[in-house]
């Protein structure tokens, strides 16, 4: 075979494929923790790490993870509309677009609706750097939230 798919893995099985049946083998609350078999999804770890939590907690985990980034983003833009200056707010609201837009790629190409890029789920990959980075991004936001609000308060009051 002279042309090889780059989305295909060394066992020659389709990412894509692997991600879909682990979904549908995890149904609605999955084969359980440690029940699963992620080591048949190609970058179950990185790429798909979505797939393999639908396939051990089922679509009940994947929507608890769904919530979690929902409430997550939801902090972040409160926080970046409650910004005392306009540079805060930008800074809040693009770093939450940011997450919330890395979460919908490696989730539409999970699920199929939209090519596989390579981008890594917002903590729940394994790659320590973007974890890293995630927790950063994260940590700017709480800066901005907490920017300027002690402000209000009279001088003597503070603790």
């Amino acid at each position: 075979m002279l042309f090889r798919s780059w989305n295909n893995d060394i066992r020659g099985g389709d990412q894509l494929a692997q991600s879909l049946w682990a979904f549908a083998t995890g149904g609605p609350w999955g084969s359980g923790p440690g029940w699963g078999d992620p080591d048949m999804i190609p970058a179950g770890h990185t790429d798909l790490v979505l797939s393999a939590i639908g396939e051990e907690w089922g679509f009940a985990g994947v929507l608890t993870i769904a919530l979690m980034f929902v409430f997550l983003m939801h902090r972040a833009f409160k926080a970046a509309l409650r910004a005392t200056d306009e540079y805060g707010f930008f800074l809040a609201a693009g770093l939450a677009t940011l997450i919330a837009l890395e979460m919908l790629l490696i989730s539409g190409g999970a699920l199929g609706a939209i090519p596989l890029s390579g981008v890594v789920s917002p903590f729940l990959s394994s790659g320590n750097t973007a974890m890293l980075a995630n927790f950063l991004v994260f940590a700017i936001v709480l800066a901005v939230a907490n920017r300027g609000q002690g402000e209000d308060e009279p001088a003597g009051v503070r603790p």
